[in-house]
């Protein structure tokens, strides 16, 4: 197996894509098949393994493309709360938010950029809100909206109605998402008067909606996407396309590089700035542990291969490793099985564990997550273990400053020679205003 070499079609394959649909006059903002998210179950995905797989892969592909239309009928409208027609900022932010992000006057913390909409009155905030508790107060500078579960019949009729009205790449609930929000940014927001709309960029077609669609009401409006993340193993969600920001921050030399290099930014559309989002005195604890990622997809391929680890390690050359669950899976029975079954593992091979914390600190990292990068840049010995190494592993081909160890077909290690290549922390409490504000 050639992960680079697989890596490498993977990307040809993607540039291909884009360029059919673009020849086809397909709107690539809205649609869902030029979104390449490798790290959800995307049509762009689908497609992805289609390729790789012509058999195995036509099975997925309609699955998947299945499961979204019945997303569509389950749920195609927005529900509005805080609605305000009385909006006069001239910077629009559209992020998401959850309960836990509102305290008890109401105002909202954005994760991604670590501001407080108390403290920036003149942007006006548009949540895509994650939950059916709604915060007590909620500040007048911010615009809540939530996906609304509709009737599974009226469901049936707009979606033959969407078919027949559009073409089958722009029927799906990724554009119809994509149609709502820009919707609803017309109804309550005056254009005219922004003068920057700021997004934590992820290459979501209702990102690329709304770029295109405050563009061409206003030209001179100031778009800038925020890659918030830590680099992805193949962060092809991120492909240039039309609807793309003005501007792409990103936080790492590497980023800066893999933007331009594989995903086809030009490179004077590409800013480099410390990470707002991961900050130097943050406390999150990475040592000694094992991290769940959202969903397991294959858990056999993930015991077999653990247990191999354990028993090919040194005694006592690993300190004692937790398991860290991911924070709000909804498959927590299957985390808890899987968390119960390495246990098992780690107590049958305890002879290779140091109590005393005298090594250097390691963790296990399961399937596609960013969480690694972050890891490493904190100078912790990083393994990590891909049921789909393809598609959840870092390589030279995309990423050549990183040192690679194959310790198995599953297991990597990774090392990086110089600091803040991958991940550049923050450390200034003006940076928001430096770089997205008075830019």
């Amino acid at each position: 197996m050639n992960i680079n070499k697989e890596q490498e079609n993977i990307v040809n394959f993607v540039k291909s894509e884009i360029s059919k649909l673009h020849e086809k006059k397909i709107d690539l903002a809205k649609t869902a098949y030029s979104y390449f998210a490798t790290f959800g179950k995307t049509i762009g995905l689908a497609k992805i393994n289609l390729n790789r797989f012509p058999v195995f892969g036509l099975i997925e592909y309609f699955v998947t493309i299945f499961k979204d239309n019945l997303n569509l009928i389950r749920s195609h409208s927005l529900e509005i709360i805080n609605e305000s027609k009385h909006i006069n900022q001239r910077i629009l932010l559209i992020s998401n938010a959850s309960l836990k992000d509102f305290n008890n006057n109401g105002h909202y913390f954005d994760r991604y950029f670590r501001i407080n909409s108390n403290d920036y009155k003149n942007i006006i905030f548009i949540l895509h809100y994650l939950e059916s508790e709604i915060p007590s107060k909620i500040e007048k500078n911010i615009i809540l909206f939530r996906n609304k579960r509709n009737n599974f019949f009226n469901g049936i009729i707009f979606f033959l109605k969407e078919k027949f009205k559009n073409k089958n790449y722009e029927t799906s609930s990724y554009s119809n998402f994509a149609e709502k929000i820009c919707e609803l940014i017309k109804k309550n927001i005056n254009i005219l008067n922004l003068e920057k709309v700021i997004i934590p960029y992820e290459g979501q077609p209702f990102q690329q909606s709304v770029f295109t669609e405050i563009k061409m009401t206003k030209k001179e409006i100031e778009t800038i996407g925020y890659d918030h993340s830590a680099p992805h193993s193949l962060p092809l969600n991120l492909f240039f396309r039309t609807g793309a920001p003005d501007t792409l921050i990103v936080n790492s030399k590497s980023q800066f590089e893999n933007s331009v290099n594989f995903l086809n930014w030009p490179q004077e559309r590409v800013k480099l700035a410390p990470s707002l989002r991961y900050q130097k005195n943050d406390k999150e604890d990475f040592k000694n542990k094992i991290f769940f990622p959202y969903q397991i997809f294959n858990p056999k391929i993930v015991l077999n291969e653990f247990n191999n680890f354990l028993s090919q390690q040194e005694d006592f050359s690993l300190n004692k490793l937790d398991i860290k669950m991911h924070p709000v899976s909804p498959f927590i029975d299957k985390q808890k099985k899987l968390k119960n079954e390495l246990l098992n593992i780690i107590n049958k091979y305890g002879n290779k564990f140091n109590s005393k914390n005298s090594n250097k600190d390691t963790s296990i990292f399961i399937g596609a997550t960013t969480a690694i990068i972050v890891a490493l840049e904190k100078n912790i010995r990083v393994f990590h273990l891909c049921a789909n190494p393809i598609l959840d592993s870092y390589s030279n081909y995309m990423w050549p400053k990183l040192r690679i160890n194959y310790v198995s077909q599953y297991i990597f290690e990774y090392k990086v020679d110089e600091k803040n290549n991958f991940l550049t922390f923050g450390d200034n409490s003006e940076q928001f205003n430096n770089h997205y504000i008075n830019n």
